[in-house]
């Protein structure tokens, strides 16, 4: 496929290939279009292949997000971890939901039938749930809200110390506005728990995004549930089955850091 490699590098439609805004269709009209030549879709995916490209699915880069913060951050953490005494731990926090209805996922279906998963179409109830992953612990704590303001924060901050006794402990959390306030500030004074404040737009640096999505991939790909309290049941149970499940934990809910290697 010669005309795709000698098309202009800064052309609108380079770009846009490279940027995976192209599919084997658009390919075939683009080549229809400019050069005058009719190509099949399974060729356009062959040379495609050719030059170098794979159909996959992006994750989203956060174009706002400082790269500086973050480095600073992580060099900022990475100072606490190295002083880390034995009965110290570092929590991630953050908010989840998970809604009642499925989330469609690719799976293996059988041939010759539609992919198909049921749903009673509940709309948007979901549950909702302040969560915490405790590091090197490979401990997680969860607390099930009807909402997320500051005072259920302070509740769960003082959960967060009833079930780490006797530990030191540093918080890492986003700039919610449920994670500010004067109760918050309180529990946190009252519980002796350290706040480090991520940077803006940097979730992979939390490890409860990933402990998130491992709920979501458990409790809702594919699967629609008949009522909420049935789905908030085996939340609990989900979440209590990882009490004997701690090397799982530390590799599945593991924050990207930029300098340095978590513990």
């Amino acid at each position: 496929m010669h005309f795709l490699i000698i098309t202009p590098e800064k052309s609108a439609s380079k770009r846009a290939i490279k940027k995976g805004r192209w599919s084997a269709k658009t390919v075939v009209a683009y080549v229809k279009k400019t050069f005058g030549i009719k190509i099949h879709q399974d060729t356009a995916t062959d040379y495609l292949h050719l030059l170098g490209f794979s159909y996959k699915k992006p994750g989203k880069k956060l174009v706002k997000a400082d790269p500086d913060k973050q480095e600073e951050f992580a060099k900022n953490l990475e100072k606490t971890e190295n002083c880390r005494s034995p009965r110290s731990v570092t929590i991630y926090v953050d908010k989840g939901k998970i809604e009642q209805d499925a989330l469609p996922r690719k799976g293996w279906f059988p041939k010759g039938k539609s992919a198909e998963v049921d749903s009673i179409s509940p709309g948007k109830k979901k549950i909702l749930f302040y969560s915490a992953v405790a590091r090197p612990v490979g401990k997680v704590i969860t607390m099930q809200v009807d909402r997320f303001n500051q005072k259920l924060t302070a509740k769960f901050l003082y959960k967060i110390r009833k079930e780490l006794p006797g530990c030191r402990i540093d918080i890492v959390w986003d700039n919610a506005p449920w994670h500010g306030g004067r109760s918050v500030q309180q529990a946190l004074s009252k519980t002796k728990i350290r706040e480090h404040r991520l940077p803006p737009y940097s979730p992979q640096m939390n490890a409860c995004e990933y402990f998130i999505r491992w709920a979501k991939e458990i409790l809702s790909y594919n699967f629609c549930w008949k009522d909420l309290t049935t789905l908030k049941h085996s939340f609990r149970g989900f979440v209590a089955s990882l009490a004997g499940k701690t090397k799982e934990v530390m590799q599945k809910c593991k924050p990207k850091m930029l300098s340095f290697c978590i513990i």
